[in-house]
């Protein structure tokens, strides 16, 4: 939010799908990651 917020560019995201007790997606759906990032200025 923050990168949007204060118009920062040239950024990289990472998104670890790994946690200690298995893949994220068995704990918590993420998905669809690319809408997520549009809504906070990110350009995918």
């Amino acid at each position: 939010m923050s990168a949007g917020s204060y118009k920062l560019d040239n950024l990289i995201g990472i998104v670890d799908v790994m946690q200690a007790d298995g893949p994220s997606t068995e704990i918590l759906n993420f998905e669809p990651l690319a809408p997520k990032f549009e809504a906070f200025g990110w350009f995918v």
